[in-house]
C-alpha cells in the first residue's frame, strides 16, 4: 500500500511546476538556438545568460538594438524559430526580469496565479518555449500581478491606466493622451507602453501615490478618486478599461509578446507618445530601453501634488469619510450626457404638435379609432412637413429605393447638407405610411392606462421603444402623441421604457431607485415562473416588505419593491446609491433556496438600467406590461395582458407607511454573507 505523501501547498506546487517546466525545456531550447546558429560557442563553455553577447549587438547608451537579425531575415524565419529567437535576447530577458520583480506570473491570460516569480532572466526562454503555440493562442505571453512586494516584503499597488478601443490603436492613444500631459504637468512619474494590441498602459507606481492618510482615506477607496479623477480629465473616459483597477488583475509584462496579435508589449518613451506606431513592436523592430522599469527614490515626493488636487476635488469624500462611515454622504452620480436632451422643453413640444397632427389628420380620414393616417401627411401643418433640402434628400432616397439601390441616409444629408438624424426620422415616417398601424393608439388614449402608465414613469428618464431620445413625461395626455410621433418601421406595437432610478427634477441626479428582480422563464414556462415569483414574494412578505409583480408582456416575470418601500438611508449612505450592493446580496442568497437554484428559471436581479412601465405594451408581442399582486399569481397567464381584456390595478400603489422600516430590517440580513431565505419564519 502507497504511503501518502505530505499535502504541498499551493506556493510548492507552483515552485515544483515551474521547476520541472525550466529543467525540461531549457536544452531543448538551446537546441533549436544551436541549429538557428545563435549559439556559435560551446553550451558549457560561458554561463548561459552570456551564450549570445557575441552575437547580439550591445547597448548604444541607454537604448539595445534590437538583434542581429535583420527584418528580411526574420521573415524567412517560421513562426517557432522567430519567437525563440525573440526570447532568447538577453536584453528582453533582463528588462522582462525587472519589471516581474515581486509579482505573481501566469502564462497565456490564464488569470490566475502560476508562479510566485521569475526566478532569473535566463528562465524566460525554457518558460516562454514550453508554452510554445498550444491551442488556441499563436505566441506564448506572461502576465504579472498589478500588485507587487518589495525586497523588505511590503505590499505595493501599481495604478493602471489603460483606454482600450480594439478597433483603432488611434482612438485609444487619442484616448490616453490627456493622461500622459496630465502626469507630464504634474511632474508625476509614470511608464507608458504598448498592450501589443491597439491600447496602451499607463503605469504609476504605487510608490507615488502613497502619500494618502491611510487612517483618513482606506486605499480601495482613494484609488476610486484616482480613477475618477483621470476620467474626469479624458475626453472619452468610457473608454478607460476598468478591469485595472483591481489589485489582482493581470497586466502583461514589458516585451512580453502578445499572444494573439503577435505584437510585442513595448515601453514607450512619453516624448515619443505621439509618434508611436504599432509597426514599431513587430518583434523584429524592437529595440530595448534599458532601465525603463526605474522608479525614482524621490516618487513619493513628486506624487505628492497629483494626491493633493485629487483629495481637493472631493472634499464631501475625504472629509465623510475622515469623521465617520455613518455620517458619510456620497456624491450622486449624474445623468449621462446622452440623456441630457430628454430636458430640451422645445424639443418635447415639438414632438407632441406633430403627434397631435398625425392623430387628427386620421380622425379626417375616417380611418378606426387610434389608427394613423394611410398618407401619413394629411392634415399636418405645412410648417411640420419636409421643405427645401430635406425634400430633396427624402426625394434621392425614394429613387434609390425604387431602382434597388442601398439606402444610405449619412451619404444622403453629406449630399444635401441636413442633420441625418433629422433625415433619418422623416423616412421612417415615409416608411410608416406604406405599411398597416396598430390599434395602440386607442389602448393609449384609454384614461386609466394613462393615470396608471404616468405613475409608474414619475420623475424618471423615459423614451419609446430603444430609441436615443430621452425625456420626462409631462402629463398622462400626452402618451398617445408620443406613440404617434415615434412611429417606425422595425415594431408593429409602440412600447415605452423607463429607469429604475428616479431623477431629482432640479439637479438631476439619482434620488431613489426601485429594487427589480427578473424572473426569465423563456426556457419554461409561465406557470413555473409564476410558483417561482410567488415563492420569493412570499420570502419578502414574510419580512414584512411591500412588493408586487410586474409581466412584460413577453418571458420576463419582475418582482419589483418599490422606492416608496426603501429606507432612504442604510447605514449613514444613500439607498439609491448601493443598489449594485443591496442586488448582489439578494442575488447570492435567493440562490441559496432549493426553490431557486433547482428551477429552469433565471433570476436576474438589475439594480439601474430600463424597465418597462406599467401598462405599456411590448413591441414584440403587443401585450400590456400589467401588475400583479401575489394572489394574482395563482392563475396567471400571459393571455390576461391582452390590451382588450386587461383591468388597470391600483393596489401597488398602496405602500404601507411603516414599510420603509420594514425594509431597512430585510436589508440589514439581506446584506449579510450568511443570510439565507427561507419561507418558513
Amino acid at each position: 500500500m502507497a504511503r501518502k505523501g505530505k499535502k504541498r501547498s499551493a506556493g510548492e506546487l507552483q515552485d515544483r511546476q515551474y521547476t520541472q517546466i525550466v529543467s525540461k525545456s531549457r536544452p531543448e531550447a538551446e537546441k533549436l538556438l544551436k541549429q538557428l546558429g545563435l549559439l556559435s560557442l560551446p553550451l558549457d563553455e560561458l554561463p548561459y545568460s552570456r551564450r549570445l553577447s557575441a552575437q547580439v549587438a550591445l547597448m548604444q547608451e541607454d537604448i539595445d538594438t534590437s538583434s542581429h537579425f535583420s527584418a528580411q531575415d526574420f521573415s524567412q524565419l517560421k513562426e517557432k524559430e522567430r519567437v525563440v529567437a525573440y526570447y532568447a535576447r538577453p536584453d528582453i530577458q533582463r528588462e522582462m526580469y525587472r519589471y516581474a520583480q515581486g509579482r505573481y506570473l501566469t502564462v497565456l491570460r490564464n488569470f490566475r496565479p502560476m508562479f510566485s516569480a521569475l526566478r532569473d532572466p535566463d528562465d524566460v526562454l525554457p518558460l516562454m518555449f514550453h508554452y510554445l503555440a498550444p491551442k488556441g493562442a499563436r505566441w506564448p505571453s506572461m502576465h504579472g500581478t498589478i500588485v507587487r512586494y518589495n525586497e523588505a516584503g511590503q505590499r505595493i499597488c501599481d495604478f493602471v491606466f489603460e483606454p482600450d478601443f480594439k478597433k483603432s490603436w488611434a482612438v485609444a492613444f487619442g484616448a490616453a493622451r490627456p493622461i500622459v500631459q496630465l502626469f507630464l504637468r504634474m511632474g508625476l512619474p509614470f511608464f507608458i507602453k504598448f498592450s501589443g494590441s491597439t491600447s496602451p498602459h499607463i503605469i504609476v507606481p504605487g510608490e507615488a501615490l502613497a502619500t494618502a492618510d491611510e487612517k483618513q482615506i482606506k486605499k480601495a477607496e482613494f484609488r476610486g478618486l484616482v480613477y475618477s479623477f483621470v476620467q474626469s480629465r479624458m475626453s472619452k473616459p468610457g473608454l478607460l478599461d476598468g478591469a485595472n483597477w483591481q489589485p489582482d488583475h493581470f497586466l502583461r509584462l514589458a516585451y512580453s509578446i502578445h499572444e494573439l496579435g503577435g505584437k510585442v508589449s513595448m515601453p514607450i518613451r512619453a516624448e515619443k507618445f505621439d509618434s508611436f506606431n504599432p509597426s514599431k513592436a513587430r518583434i523584429e523592430n524592437v529595440v530595448v530601453i534599458q532601465n525603463w522599469w526605474h522608479i525614482p527614490e524621490d516618487a513619493a515626493e513628486r506624487g505628492r501634488e497629483f494626491v493633493q488636487q485629487v483629495t481637493k476635488l472631493y472634499p464631501r469624500l475625504v472629509s465623510g469619510i475622515a469623521k465617520s462611515r455613518a455620517e458619510h454622504k456620497w456624491k450622486p452620480p449624474q445623468i449621462p450626457r446622452k440623456l441630457r436632451q430628454m430636458f430640451d422643453a422645445g424639443w418635447y413640444v415639438k414632438v407632441l404638435t406633430i403627434g397631435q397632427q398625425l392623430l387628427a389628420s386620421a380622425v379626417q380620414a375616417g380611418e378606426p379609432p387610434g389608427q394613423p393616417p394611410v398618407n401619413g401627411s394629411a392634415g399636418v401643418s405645412p410648417s411640420l412637413l419636409p421643405s427645401g433640402a430635406m425634400a430633396e434628400a427624402l426625394d434621392m432616397l425614394k429613387r434609390w429605393q425604387s431602382t434597388g439601390l442601398r439606402i444610405d441616409l449619412k451619404a444622403a444629408a453629406e449630399v444635401f447638407e441636413v442633420d441625418v438624424e433629422e433625415l433619418t426620422h422623416q423616412w421612417q415616417n415615409a416608411e410608416r405610411d406604406r405599411r398597416p398601424a396598430p390599434y395602440h393608439y386607442g389602448y393609449y388614449s384609454r384614461s386609466e392606462v394613462q393615470k396608471m402608465f404616468y405613475k409608474s414613469t414619475t420623475l424618471r428618464c423615459f423614451r419609446v421603444a430603444r430609441s436615443k431620445a430621452h425625456f420626462r413625461l409631462q402629463q398622462p395626455s400626452d402618451i398617445p402623441l408620443l406613440a404617434a410621433y415615434f412611429e417606425s418601421s422595425d415594431a408593429n406595437w409602440r412600447g415605452f421604457e423607463c429607469t429604475r432610478a428616479r431623477y431629482d427634477p432640479v439637479d438631476n441626479q439619482i434620488a431613489a431607485c426601485d429594487i427589480g428582480m427578473e424572473i426569465d422563464f423563456s426556457r419554461s414556462d409561465h406557470v413555473s415562473a409564476a410558483e417561482l415569483a410567488q415563492t420569493l414574494m412570499a420570502v419578502l412578505q414574510k419580512y414584512g416588505v411591500f412588493c408586487f409583480a410586474k409581466y412584460d408582456g413577453d418571458e420576463i416575470l419582475e418582482i419589483i419593491i418599490p422606492a416608496e418601500a426603501l429606507p432612504k438611508q442604510i447605514d449613514g449612505r444613500a439607498t439609491a446609491l448601493q443598489m449594485h450592493q443591496i442586488a448582489s446580496g439578494l442575488n447570492r442568497g435567493f440562490r441559496r433556496m432549493p426553490e431557486v437554484s433547482g428551477n429552469d428559471c433565471i433570476l436576474i436581479i438589475q439594480p439601474y438600467g430600463y424597465t418597462r412601465p406599467a401598462y405599456s405594451l411590448n413591441p414584440k408581442t403587443g401585450l400590456a406590461c400589467i401588475v400583479l399582486m401575489s394572489e394574482d399569481l395563482q392563475d396567471f397567464s400571459p393571455e390576461h395582458a391582452e390590451p382588450a381584456r386587461i383591468s388597470v390595478s391600483k393596489l401597488w400603489l398602496h405602500v404601507p407607511a411603516d414599510a420603509p422600516l420594514e425594509a431597512q430590517r430585510f436589508l440589514k440580513y439581506a446584506l449579510s454573507p450568511k443570510w439565507r431565505p427561507e419561507v418558513g419564519l
